[in-house]
């Protein structure tokens, strides 16, 4: 795979987000050690570059688990299979819950 050539970020307004790289989320990824990797190497040509790096981390309480409507596409099988093998599955196996 080759990389692009991008533009140097303008420091000021930009920012690389690193989002849901959590101990629970990472192994459920197909090939998690070079996804590792390469978000890793984005990191640093990103910070060598002047731009700043942001983590985000999603996270929900027992009571935001319950307000997702079984109509949301995005959350609803997540918030049903939390915790269980089958979770596991869905997000291992790219569900289009």
């Amino acid at each position: 795979m080759t990389t692009p050539i991008l533009p140097a970020p303008i420091a000021k307004r930009t920012a690389l987000l690193a989002m849901h790289f959590q101990n629970g989320i990472v192994p459920l990824a197909p090939d998690a050690d070079a996804l590792v990797d390469r978000v890793a190497d984005a990191i640093a040509d990103f910070r060598a570059a002047g731009g700043t790096i942001g983590h985000v981390r999603g996270a929900f309480t027992e009571e935001d688990w319950a307000a997702i409507p079984e109509t949301n596409k995005s959350f609803s099988a997540v918030a049903a299979a939390r915790g269980t093998r089958s979770l596991q599955r869905q997000l291992s196996q790219g569900s289009k819950a």
